[in-house]
């Protein structure tokens, strides 16, 4: 019950926040993958709210596993609250260069926050130049 309480909460502020705030937005992806060579199968989901403002991104997200065949307990979903389960928070910053320099250069900066072992983890700076 605690865990369906979260989620609903969870997708209540999203849709409020993003129908609010203009800038907002989320996204949701859940993918399915079959491994031919080792016969499993996982299935993950991928929440993530993003705030643009002109050239500047940030957005905030995480990975749940849902399903691993592989696992011993296959059905991974109701583990995600569990302590040395819980999935980390993916936070990147990006900022698009295009406007300042004749080249499409998108410059970034993304760390993640490992919620069981209450520590970040590395801050990776970096570009892309897209062609």
């Amino acid at each position: 019950m605690k865990l369906l309480s979260s989620i609903t909460a969870f997708f209540a502020v999203l849709f409020f926040a993003t129908n609010i705030v203009a800038e907002l937005s989320h996204n949701h992806d859940v993918t399915t993958e079959y491994s031919v060579d080792n016969e499993t199968t996982i299935m993950k989901y991928e929440p993530e709210i993003e705030w643009n403002r002109d050239q500047l991104e940030l957005s905030i997200g995480t990975l749940i596993s849902i399903y691993d065949s592989s696992a011993t307990d296959s059905f991974m979903l109701f583990d995600t609250l569990d302590e040395g389960s819980r999935p980390d928070v993916n936070l990147e910053l990006t900022y698009d260069m295009g406007d300042m320099i004749p080249l499409p250069v998108e410059v970034y900066g993304k760390t993640s926050w490992d919620i069981d072992a209450s520590e970040r983890k590395d801050i990776k700076l970096g570009a892309t130049i897209s062609f």
